[in-house]
């Protein structure tokens, strides 16, 4: 689970509060709706941190974890990552998908479905080649421009 607010008031044993982007294993939900939670270690063999979030802390600032966006994920690292691509993506965001995991990296490609209501574009029987669609994101740069426009 991920923590989505800020809040001091929330400490756990080594001092540390509770922050926005925290990811957390959860322990144990209990009766009156709050969570113990164990903070995921940024770094191998660093001490297990435990909070318990009051009730409405987590109903109101609590998401699930399994899934993020490539941005959400930056600096992230897991096991395995799973990512669907729509084509559109930079290569920075391709690289951010495909070295977040320890062990295995998977990309899928979605493909384009015609609209069950009628409404929006027609899409045309066409078939999207895998290959090309990693040259065209591999070929976009999605970089920020410095505000000189990278004049020296």
């Amino acid at each position: 689970m991920i923590t989505r607010r800020n809040d001091r008031r929330l400490r756990a044993g080594d001092g540390s509060w509770v922050k926005n982007g925290d990811r957390w294993h959860l322990l144990a939900v209990h009766p009156d709706g709050s969570a113990s939670v164990e903070r995921q270690a940024h770094r191998p063999r660093s001490k297990p941190v435990h909070v318990t979030l009051p009730a409405t802390y987590v109903a109101e600032h609590v998401q699930l974890g399994y899934a993020s966006t490539i941005h959400g994920a930056q600096g992230a690292t897991v096991d395995t990552t799973r990512t669907v691509l729509n084509g559109t993506e930079p290569r920075q965001g391709l690289y951010v998908a495909l070295s977040r995991g320890r062990q295995t990296n998977h990309l899928y490609l979605g493909t384009p479905t015609a609209s069950l209501d009628g409404v929006g574009p027609e899409v045309q029987d066409t078939v999207l080649d895998p290959r090309q669609v990693l040259i065209d994101i591999l070929a976009r740069d999605g970089r920020e421009l410095s505000a000189d426009g990278g004049a020296r």
